[in-house]
Parts: structure tokens; sequence; C-alpha cells
């Protein structure tokens, strides 16, 4: 029952994520080694609180099964919200935030704080910072060409080997190498542009996610069956193998990168494969 569980709320989501193309009848969209970004997974003792930030925020959320599991939709970026016992925010984590933009910095600001949430000011004026009842710390960035209300935008990573984290990234995933300002980072197809991996320096070793209030990210693939193939020779580090689910339609598998971020792997059409 709790697997058979699991396959439905995967295959709301993964519905959730390849939103525009798929209504459109068009193929959801991918990278040339058929990856997406989809979501990230967060798991609170706090459900209630987390959901109510996270739809406040902008996302449209709709609760899944029996009420512990929710997903919150964004432009580009899911958030998923699961009843659980994580513990420890963002900060110390190889994921220290995760960013989204809003054209008009100043009025997203009055609208979050109209919605009851905290604002802090950033280190310019295009910047503001939020942080969620569990603890995940969010970016707020302004970009006036925005035709959204707000969209995701980026996770950020930080250790102590950034430009090896954004190889890894490039090469397992095919995530395109560049820059964002500053920081090294690496841009992956999302349901509308991209997503941008931002990879920051930081002094000593961060924290893995798994078992914190951001769990882990997750990612859309085409062929999943035949893509944890080529993650195997690649020496990836396997959390979960790749299990195909009850429905006959959704696979699903799990990663850690090297330094302890948990990646979630979905393949919504594994069946007809």
């Amino acid at each position: 029952m709790k697997v058979a569980l699991v396959a439905v709320l995967v295959a709301a989501l993964v519905a959730g994520a390849a939103g525009t193309a798929s209504a459109q009848g068009e193929a959801p969209r991918r990278n040339g080694l058929g990856v997406a970004f989809n979501h990230v997974s967060l798991e609170v003792a706090e459900f209630d609180r987390e959901l109510a930030f996270w739809t406040m925020l902008g996302g449209s959320s709709r609760t899944v099964g029996d009420g512990g599991f929710a997903i919150v939709t964004f432009p580009d970026m899911n958030v998923t919200v699961r009843r659980g016992q994580g513990s420890g925010g963002t900060e110390g984590s190889l994921i220290g935030h995760i960013g989204f933009q809003v054209p008009d910095i100043q009025a997203g600001e009055t609208r979050f704080r109209g919605a009851g949430l905290t604002v802090e000011a950033g280190g310019f004026p295009g910047q503001r910072w939020l942080t969620s009842p569990s603890g995940v710390r969010v970016e707020i960035l302004q970009d006036p060409n925005l035709t959204q209300p707000i969209r995701g935008h980026h996770v950020h990573f930080f250790n102590t080997e950034p430009l090896k984290m954004q190889a890894w990234y490039a090469g397992v995933f095919g995530a395109a190498p560049g820059k964002r300002g500053n920081f090294d980072a690496a841009d992956i197809t999302a349901a509308t542009t991209t997503m941008n991996l931002t990879f920051g320096g930081a002094d000593a070793a961060t924290q893995a996610t798994k078992g914190r209030a951001l769990d882990h990210v997750a990612f859309s693939v085409t062929n999943l069956e035949a893509f944890m193939k080529r993650l195997e020779a690649l020496d990836v580090r396997v959390d979960q193998p790749y299990t195909l689910q009850p429905n006959g339609t959704t696979a699903l598998a799990f990663v850690i990168d090297p330094w302890g971020t948990r990646i979630e792997l979905i393949d919504q059409q594994a069946g007809g494969q």
C-alpha cells in the first residue's frame, strides 16, 4: 500500500512538472541526456505551517493522499512538502538556499508582507530573503523582464569544491556549465526555461542533505532504466536502485552526489519504453 501510494504521488508530481508541454500535446522538455529539473523535496514536522509558507510565497498547492504530502507548483520549480522528521534547515547544508525571481522586488516584498511573511533585506536593492518555518532559506531576486509574478530560478550549493561539483553535474546530468554573476554555475532544462544550479565555495565541508528539512532535489529522466546503467558505469553512488512502481508507468531511483546531495530521478513513462 505504501509503495502504491508513493507511485500515485510521483505520478501527480511529474504531471505537474510537465504541465505546460503536456497541456499543449508536446513532449516534455529535456536536455541532450534526457534530463530536466523537477522539484525540491522537504521533510518537515510542522506540515501545515510549511505548506502555508510556500503557498503564501505564490505557489499553487494541492494535497495528495492522506493529507501528509503536498505539491506546491511554481513556474519551473515544484516544492514537495511531506510530513516527516527532517532536522535542520539549509544553514550548513550542501544546499544553502533556493532562489526565485519576481519582476518587481518592492512589489514582491509588499505582497509577501501582506501575506504575513517576514522579509529580510538583501545585500543589494534587487535582493530579499525569507526563511520557511522548517529553516529553508529562500532568496528572491528581481528580473524586470519576467512575465510571471514569481518563478523558480536556482538551487544554490555550497561546498569546498565548487568547480568539481559544476563539472560533475555537467558530466552526469548534462547541465550546461557557465557563470551566474561571480558564481560558477550550470543551467539544466526546466519546464519552460532553465533552472540554474549555482556552486558557491565554503571554508569547511557542508553537511549531506539526506534527513534534513530540504532532503533532496529531483530530476525527470527519459528512459531511467538505461540512464541508471550509465550512472552505475560512472560509479555514481546509488541510494535506491531503479524501481518500476505498481502502476506500471512510473519508475524511481535515488542517487547521491560525491559531496552528499541526495537526488531523486523520476521517469513517468517507464512502462512504454
